[in-house]
């Protein structure tokens, strides 16, 4: 077995006990290493302990149930193995930077730094990503005109959107040169609201005389982290969760806007090139 599969091999015995009393040498013992080398291979692999990892998978999955049902803050504490509210409230709050309560009242959806039950796929991406730091840039203003749509959990619409916006883009006047094109991902303020707001666009130097079947934003003067995501573009989304959930979670930055955005320059050679780059910009303070 090699190390990456043994790691594969924790994380589905994690997954599938995320609510019983487990310790970090049951999983070591479940994966078949010692374990002072099951922790060294785990944390090389995936980036984070294994005793982090059971903690924030347990926090993550705990804070989707005070989003989406109505159960009692202390019976989701208990079912996620925290002994009382009290411990659970205190790692809540040093992982989400808000309490339970808090987030069952917030009338506003913050992209809080959950962590996905980490599959091969991200952690292949993990070992290429790990040792790129991102650019960190000061950008003015930019202006863009394009087509939106709110995508749940349909991600074909983001292709139809591109499709679509394709055949009105040549008409667009006013397009920076050269042609900058823009996907921006735009949360929703309200927590009832599940999913993304999608924008195709390109870059312009006004907003004046827009198209009627068009929209316009205007995205306000940001310091962003740019990273540049390599590779296929439906792999994206494994960039995006190791920024959001690995990266960012470790550092003191701190999310300043509800959106973020790619371009696609003249390094973008197709959706389908392995060597097509597109840069990641993600709003930030700190």
């Amino acid at each position: 077995m090699s190390n990456l599969d043994m790691v594969i091999k924790a994380i589905n015995y994690i997954e599938t006990n995320l609510k019983e009393a487990i310790t970090v040498t049951d999983v070591s013992d479940a994966a078949g290493y010692s374990l002072y080398h099951f922790i060294r291979l785990f944390n090389g692999i995936t980036g984070h302990t294994p005793k982090e990892y059971i903690l924030r998978r347990r926090l993550t999955e705990a804070a989707k149930e005070l989003l989406h049902s109505k159960g009692k803050i202390t019976d989701i504490a208990l079912t996620y193995q925290f002994n009382n509210s009290e411990t659970f409230n205190r790692a809540f709050k040093r992982a989400f930077g808000l309490n339970p309560s808090e987030l069952r009242k917030c009338a506003v959806l913050k992209q809080l730094p959950f962590l996905s039950a980490m599959t091969e796929a991200n952690l292949r991406n993990w070992q290429r990503m790990k040792d790129l730091e991102p650019e960190i840039v000061e950008l003015d203003a930019i202006c863009l005109v394009g087509l939106t749509t709110l995508v749940r959990k349909n991600t074909a619409l983001i292709s139809e959107l591109w499709a679509h916006f394709s055949q009105e883009a040549g008409l667009i006047p006013n397009r920076v040169i050269p042609e900058k094109w823009y996907q921006v991902a735009f949360w929703p303020d309200k927590l009832e609201m599940d999913g993304l707001f999608i924008m195709c666009a390109v870059e312009v130097a006004d907003l004046n005389n827009i198209n009627p079947n068009l929209v316009g934003k205007r995205l306000p003067p940001a310091k962003y982290l740019r990273f540049v995501h390599k590779g296929l573009s439906r792999d994206v989304g494994l960039t995006y969760q190791y920024i959001y959930e690995s990266w960012l979670p470790k550092t003191d930055y701190r999310l300043t806007l509800p959106y973020n955005f790619e371009v696609y320059g003249e390094n973008y050679l197709g959706p389908d090139n392995p060597q097509s780059e597109s840069e990641i910009y993600i709003p930030v303070e700190g």
